[in-house]
């Protein structure tokens, strides 16, 4: 071991300052990484909300009867749309980052909607409402319920991405046209 440590004063001062480089990019790149994380977070969520705001006006002015059709067209693996008399969120956010995505969401809208935008963000990796892969084969039976099954399936592709933060995104938008629609998707970051 001694012998790769430089005996001289110069060399191990070259030593010296290339470990606290290293360390120094090592931080670096850590934080760098979380902002990186949080960026991509934050343009997902815009991305749903300006969508969300757009099938709104779509739907607005769209006949009930093709509207279903219109909801399963637009929807994605990783983003589902669905229509219900009442929220599927009990009360709007009061305060924090959703209660800021509500806000955003009602300003997109065309005219203030006739009830307040609600929007919750489960950050877990069992977020109970998202299990979307099921939604889009079995309907809207499984879309109320609030609670995961033990075993389902979801997203659940493999022992290393269960590792991964997701952070889960229900949006309820009242319709003028009365009615609710809902959206819900899973981040993964």
């Amino acid at each position: 071991m001694r012998r790769l440590l430089p005996q001289s004063l110069g060399g191990q001062l070259v030593v010296l300052l290339l470990a606290a480089l290293l360390a120094s990019q090592a931080v670096a790149l850590l934080i760098f990484a979380g902002e990186r994380r949080q960026a991509i977070r934050a343009v997902h969520q815009f991305e749903i909300l300006e969508r969300t705001a757009a099938m709104v006006r779509v739907l607005e002015v769209t006949p009930p009867e093709v509207r279903e059709e219109i909801l399963v067209a637009v929807a994605s693996p990783r983003l589902r749309y669905w229509l219900s008399p009442e929220s599927a969120l009990d009360m709007p956010a009061e305060d924090g980052h959703a209660a800021m995505l509500a806000h955003m969401l009602e300003g997109m809208l065309p005219d203030p909607p006739r009830e307040a935008v609600r929007v919750r963000l489960v950050e877990s990796d069992d977020a109970p409402i998202y299990r979307l892969r099921h939604w889009r084969h079995h309907g809207d039976d499984e879309a109320k319920r609030d609670e995961p099954r033990p075993g389902a399936a979801g997203f659940d592709r493999g022992d290393l991405r269960r590792f991964r933060t997701r952070i889960g995104l229900t949006v309820s938008a009242p319709l003028a046209t009365g009615g609710w629609l809902n959206v819900a998707t899973r981040i993964r970051a």
